[in-house]
């Protein structure tokens, strides 16, 4: 099995008497097509789609318009770990598409609770904690 790519991002805390170097768990990869690509922290999952044949329900008003960028809303899908509120549009300016290596389809990626699967047809991930969860491909999507 092909094993994914684990970066570690540090972060400082101000606060402290001298710097406090904490490392954080990051998992990006892209499916085999380079049409989704999706990024894991112990917190949640982002997945982005190319070019879907789908668009996605209106803006929520909580949901700033970041001017410029043009996909700066509903470009793809978040799942907070242990939210009762299941997933949500991703509300960004920027994308985590070709953010890390492709995977083969039918792979499992899994960090903390979190457990993703790409197949042909998209990617599906999933919180075993909550049981929320959602599916994405360039033809729809689903919220689990």
């Amino acid at each position: 099995m092909k094993r994914l790519l684990v970066t570690a991002a540090v972060a400082v805390c101000a606060w402290a008497e001298s710097p406090v170097a904490v490392a954080v768990e990051q998992i990006n990869f892209t499916s085999p097509s380079g049409k989704i690509g999706c990024l894991m922290d112990p917190w949640s999952v982002r997945c982005d789609i190319r070019d879907p044949s789908w668009s996605p329900p209106p803006r929520p008003a909580n949901c700033p318009e970041f001017g410029d960028y043009a996909q700066d809303y509903g470009q793809g899908i978040v799942l907070n770990a242990d939210s009762d509120a299941g997933p949500s549009f991703a509300c960004a300016n920027d994308s985590v598409l070709g953010s890390g290596p492709a995977v083969t389809y039918g792979q499992d990626t899994k960090l903390d609770s979190i457990r993703c699967q790409i197949w042909p047809d998209g990617v599906t991930c999933s919180d075993f904690m909550n049981g929320k969860g959602f599916w994405l491909s360039h033809d729809g999507y689903r919220f689990l």
